[in-house]
């Protein structure tokens, strides 16, 4: 493996060779699936807003894709050699508790582990195989067949791979006193920031940050490179809130149909993120409706087959909608849209009890 700093590997990477001789475009539209919290993490974080990505349905549920998971006891002995204090024993436990929980829980869905130590790397692989004796499902998981098969990598082999759902556990604690005494591994090295933005993007669906390291903890004039990067970071997944959504009120049929919905039982949102015209849940089933508007600015390609499939990805069922049919039959399309979610057709209405009349004789 070359020991290089990051960054002088990417300076010696096919694409920083080509891009001194050819063109460069940047491709700022992700068609991913993927969480919506945690992609608007790494697209401010990493991309400075340029990425253009489609919302997820689980963001609509409150289902989060960005947790922290952070360790109270977390600390431990500096190692005599380095001064760092590397893989506390109750960091490793943690995430082989979360590997146990998910392989329970979600065994057909893939997860990797990814750390800033080598060897946190280790002791967590080993801390796993050493709990498949006690939990059958967990061997199976671990070791069985798989196109997408468990893995624990440090930062800089995690490169090339990427899962459903990622647990990165930083794999550096602090002293008795509460002191943290280390940079982090290759994170505070050069190119420390580029692994930092590996380890934020290898989810597809979720990511869990475990550490024994909070904001307040981390002096950023003691650290560099990803060291300083990851310090904002946790500071501003502890500090994130959420804000409350402002509903696009601009198409009084959007408007309309949306009171339509409502009055069926289903909740609704305008304006969605600001890219979805109007969504409508009824339990876990999610329905984005989209107008003739959603071909202003795109092609036929995109706007009638990518983005219908990509929003199917996401986990909205689809629904297309014409001006005309809003205009001319309205409940016709609400009633339509109410079926997908699972509702039967027809407005709810509250069923008005029958009071005998008594007549004195």
């Amino acid at each position: 493996m070359d020991d290089a700093p990051a960054d002088d590997l990417h300076a010696r990477s096919a694409f920083a060779q080509l891009a001194s001789v050819l063109p460069v475009l940047s491709l700022t539209r992700s068609y991913r699936a993927g969480g919506e919290d945690l992609a608007e993490l790494v697209n401010r974080r990493f991309y400075g807003g340029r990425i253009d990505a489609l919302p997820w349905a689980g963001s609509f549920l409150g289902h989060g894709s960005l947790s922290l998971d952070y360790i109270e006891n977390g600390t431990g002995l500096p190692d005599p050699d380095t001064g760092a204090v590397e893989s506390v024993d109750a960091e490793v436990a943690r995430v082989v508790e979360l590997v146990v929980e998910h392989a329970a829980t979600r065994p057909r869905e893939s997860l990797m582990v990814v750390t800033a130590s080598e060897k946190h790397a280790v002791r967590v692989m080993n801390a796993v195989l050493a709990r498949m004796s006690a939990h059958p499902q967990l061997g199976e998981f671990v070791v069985g067949e798989s196109a997408e098969p468990f893995a624990v990598l440090p930062v800089e082999r995690a490169v090339a791979h990427s899962r459903d759902r990622v647990v990165f556990s930083l794999g550096y604690g602090r002293t008795p006193h509460g002191r943290v005494l280390s940079d982090f591994g290759a994170l505070g090295q050069p190119g420390g920031e580029r692994l930092l933005a590996v380890a934020m993007t290898r989810a597809r669906r979720s990511l869990v940050i475990v550490t024994c390291v909070q904001p307040d903890d981390l002096d950023e004039t003691r650290m560099k490179h990803g060291a300083v990067a990851l310090a904002e970071l946790l500071g501003e997944i502890a500090n994130r809130r959420a804000e409350p959504p402002l509903p696009d009120d601009s198409d009084p049929m959007l408007v309309d149909l949306s009171r339509r919905l409502e009055a069926r039982g289903l909740r609704v949102a305008l304006g969605h993120r600001g890219k979805l015209g109007l969504v409508a849940a009824n339990g876990g089933m999610c329905v984005v409706v989209d107008t003739d508007s959603v071909l202003t600015g795109r092609s036929l390609r995109e706007a009638l087959r990518l983005r219908p499939e990509v929003l199917r990805r996401l986990g909205w069922h689809y629904a297309r909608v014409h001006a005309f049919e809003l205009f001319t039959d309205p409940d016709a399309v609400a009633d339509r849209i109410a079926r997908m979610a699972g509702l039967p057709a027809g407005p709810v209405t509250e069923e008005i009890p029958i009071v005998a009349a008594h007549t004195a004789s």
